[in-house]
């Protein structure tokens, strides 16, 4: 018998962990997505991204853990160019991918049906914080494998709903439809030390009353040390009180063991006495305690009071200097727009004067040199008996003894559907290629190549000689154009625009160039090197256009 039950407790203790980690959830709940929701090979924001949303998708959510959830994400669906709409697919085309989503991008109505709304924890209001600089916003509390959601103004006032850790990260809150389903994280040095201050004290770092914490805690040595003190504090009743415990204690031993043989202590034998004694000691001694009990709740609320006062006053003081910093930093930030419209000005008036300054010559030197590469590329797709045409841009370049046009993926292969036939046609050549064999990378970066099914002796010329390829990383404020053929460029050409390396992230790089449809797929030229640098692309940022990123090069070349 004893030898089962220890079994059993054995095996329960194996199993148990395991059946606390995760729970399957059968039938699986399914409801319809919005697109943005982020799939990852395990449960933890260190695990790789395995997809970043899908077209018309339907999830299924087939088992738990913690905050985090196991589903299928079924895409239905694709972008139509031609209607510039979402068209759902057949059932039999429909892709479905398996991994984690975190519980902010499932709605609550279906958290309750799972019954995992009760288990996470909400997101508490702890404050207002504001930003002393320029602040990138992030899905998770790292700089290494979080995506950049968007930017937010130094100055910005910000409601604080949590924290990680390590209190390196602020959780906050943003009132965004774009940003809807994602955690917004800002890392805590972004925010003044008023305010860090503030949240670290509201979220319970610095305790507010510490009397109050002591009191809850005393045992009894705590009220014999408080009693003490407070006959102390009073000392003619305390020296009385201890004058009549020492002379009870006497009367008693004198009159049990006859110390002094003259005098009859018969009366210190009967209990009766002994019991009024003792309760006339228990009954100052009683007193005191309820003295001491309100006199220390009396003491408890003036400290108290003079807390509760002197935060008052150190955030009315907060508050006069965040506002004085916000006028400071309003009054910076409008003398930086007014600089940077002088700067774009400058630019403009530089680009319209032509090649009369050295700079300019530079520019359109290397404009000139490099757009020879630059090939527009065109894809015909039939879907559901319905075709169009997509287009973009992409480099023409030698590939393993054969010519190819590197390209975006998702300009080659948009939403996974592959094209019957693309063209491509470089500026410098009057014919068109045509080529149907297009390879996608298999890590699953947003890039992929095009070969070509009749490339000619003058096309084989210009890529013979392999472009120039950056060696080094870019420094933040270092130039950089971007070439490629943008559908609000121009029409017969190709467009460039100028701009500066403006951060990192992963493998890719932030600008401020202007990229726009159609320059996807093309080339980033760094200025100071006159090299490749790499792709300008969007898709691996959530597919918001305006952050202008450039996948860097030796991503392609691993």
């Amino acid at each position: 018998m004893k030898k089962s039950i220890l079994k059993i407790a054995l095996f329960a203790t194996l199993i148990l962990p395991f059946a606390v980690h995760a729970s399957l959830i059968n039938p699986p709940v399914v409801f319809d997505g919005v697109g943005n929701e982020k799939l990852r090979e395990c449960p933890a924001f260190d695990c790789k991204i395995l997809q970043y949303g899908a077209m018309i998708p339907r999830i299924e959510i087939i088992e738990s853990s913690g905050e985090w959830y196991k589903v299928h994400l079924i895409e239905r669906g694709y972008f139509d160019n031609s209607t510039q709409q979402a068209k759902e697919l057949p059932e039999s085309k429909w892709q479905t991918s398996t991994g984690w989503m975190y519980y902010t991008l499932i709605p609550e109505n279906i958290l309750s049906k799972i019954g995992g709304s009760s288990e996470i924890k909400k997101d508490a209001l702890i404050g207002t914080a504001t930003l002393k600089k320029q602040s990138s916003v992030l899905n998770c509390p790292s700089t290494s494998n979080c995506t950049l959601l968007t930017y937010v103004d130094a100055g910005t006032n910000l409601q604080i709903v949590g924290l990680d850790k390590t209190g390196e990260w602020y959780k906050v809150k943003i009132d965004d439809p774009i940003l809807a389903g994602w955690d917004k994280w800002i890392s805590a040095n972004n925010f003044t030390d008023e305010s860090k201050k503030l949240i670290d004290k509201n979220s319970g770092s610095v305790s507010a009353t510490t009397t109050s914490s002591e009191t809850t805690k005393l045992g009894i040595g705590g009220w014999l040390k408080n009693t003490f003190d407070q006959f102390r504090s009073n000392s003619k009743w305390g020296l009385l009180v201890l004058a009549m415990f020492v002379l009870f204690i006497l009367f008693y031993l004198i009159g049990k063991y006859r110390l002094i043989s003259k005098v009859s202590f018969s009366w210190l034998k009967s209990h009766r006495t002994i019991g009024i004694g003792a309760s006339v000691l228990c009954i100052v001694v009683v007193f005191f305690s309820v003295s001491n009990y309100y006199q220390k709740r009396e003491v408890e609320l003036k400290d108290f009071l003079v807390s509760q006062q002197k935060t008052l006053q150190d955030t009315n003081k907060n508050l006069d200097t965040l506002n004085q910093k916000y006028n400071q930093e309003s009054s910076q930030r409008i003398a930086q727009e007014s600089a940077a419209k002088a700067i774009i000005q400058r630019l403009e008036n530089k680009v319209n004067q032509g090649p009369s300054s050295a700079n300019s010559n530079s520019l359109a030197t290397v404009v000139s040199q490099w757009s020879q590469i630059i090939a527009r590329v065109e894809c015909d797709f039939v879907q559901n008996q319905e075709s169009w045409v997509s287009s973009g841009s992409g480099t023409a370049l030698g590939w393993n003894n054969q010519t190819v046009v590197l390209s975006n993926r998702h300009v080659l292969v948009p939403e996974n559907i592959t094209p019957s036939t693309c063209r491509t046609k470089l500026p410098s050549n009057a014919a068109t290629y045509s080529g149907d064999d297009i390879r996608v990378s298999s890590a699953g970066a947003d890039w992929a190549v095009l070969y070509l099914n009749n490339p000619d002796s003058q096309i084989k010329n210009i890529t013979a000689t392999q472009p120039a390829i950056c060696k080094n990383k870019p420094s933040i404020g270092d130039s950089v154009v971007i070439l490629g053929y943008p559908t609000v460029g121009s029409k017969t050409g190709i467009t460039a625009t100028e701009g500066i390396i403006a951060g990192y992230d992963g493998d890719f790089f932030i600008t401020s160039a202007k990229v726009e449809q159609g320059n996807s797929g093309g080339a980033a030229i760094l200025l100071k090197d006159n090299c490749l640098l790499g792709i300008p692309t969007f898709a691996q940022s959530g597919k918001i256009e305006s952050l202008a990123r450039i996948m860097d090069i030796s991503v392609v070349l691993k």
